[in-house]
């Protein structure tokens, strides 16, 4: 009888459980990783968008305020007198100045919402996202008041979701202010306001007002100006801030504070707001300023 040859057996080993849950493991912390790119190349994204549509809206500023030039010829000391807001009207002292609501609606300077806010594209001014509120300065008290002597200070402001900016906002009712933006301007319009200072200290500047930043009431954060925020102060010098002490009541500048032509007493700052949901308490938004502009001989 004839014997078939012995079989050999091809069979092919699997994978253990141990091997499978350790593949699936090593699947698992790449897709985490891999997810975790994604919001923050959509936040970098976001980021991108705004700085240059924040640059748009500079250019977009300088175009207008250019163009659209607050024409004084002959009668510029006079008009400028009734077209500053302060007591007594401009005063050529160096000093920074707010428009008042006259000049903002006035045909020589057209600097009303529609004309202040970017894109231009949306139909409605509350309804878009950039703004930019002027200021002046003459920087030579002893020529009198001409194109070349003035000053226009800008800032560029982004309107942040979930916050107001009323004209006289309820969170500023215990210390004074002045509002640098129209009275009559809507509550959904980010405003400059210019507060008291009451002592500077190289680069410390100490505020009048004890709950300015939040120093007396319980906040984990600053309520006005934070670390990275711009302001202006009275002279023309913009600051950035460095650190803050709300116990006491202090903020700390990058550089050194330059108190002339004159002392500084007062700064002008972009407020972040109220809570929309909640008006009278802080947005805890950041700051809306996103740049200041220095422009000379646009007021001509």
């Amino acid at each position: 009888m004839k014997q078939q040859p012995p079989t050999t057996s091809t069979t092919t080993r699997g994978f253990t459980l141990l091997e499978v849950l350790m593949a699936m493991g090593v699947f698992a912390i790449g897709f985490v990783f891999i997810a975790a790119i994604f919001p923050v190349a959509a936040l970098l994204q976001k980021e991108a968008v705004d700085e240059v549509n924040a640059q748009q809206a500079a250019r977009n500023t300088e175009a207008v305020i250019t163009s659209v030039q607050a024409s004084y010829s002959s009668h510029l000391a006079g008009k400028l007198k009734t077209l500053i807001a302060g007591n007594g009207g401009f005063a050529q002292d160096q000093r920074v100045w707010a428009l008042d609501d006259v000049a903002y609606n006035n045909s020589n300077t057209k600097w009303s919402a529609s004309i202040r806010s970017f894109p231009t594209s949306v139909p409605s001014d509350t309804d878009r996202k950039f703004y930019w509120v002027p200021l002046v300065r003459d920087s030579n008290p002893d020529s009198g008041v001409t194109a070349n002597d003035i000053y226009t200070y800008v800032f560029i402001l982004q309107k942040r979701n979930g916050a107001i900016y009323p004209a006289s906002p309820t969170i500023f009712s215990s210390f004074s202010y002045l509002c640098a933006s129209p009275s009559t301007e809507s509550d959904l319009i980010p405003k400059v306001y210019a507060v008291k200072v009451t002592s500077i200290s190289n680069n410390t500047i100490k505020f009048r007002d004890t709950d300015f930043n939040g120093s007396t009431i319980s906040y984990d954060t600053p309520q006005q100006l934070d670390v990275g925020d711009q302001f202006l102060d009275n002279n023309g010098t913009i600051y950035t801030v460095s650190d803050y002490d709300m116990d006491a009541n202090t903020i700390t500048v990058d550089g050194i504070l330059l108190p002339t032509p004159n002392a500084i007493d007062t700064i002008w700052f972009a407020s972040p707001g109220e809570d929309a949901d909640t008006p009278g308490y802080p947005s805890g938004k950041s700051s809306p300023t996103m740049d200041i502009l220095i422009l000379t001989e646009v007021i001509k």
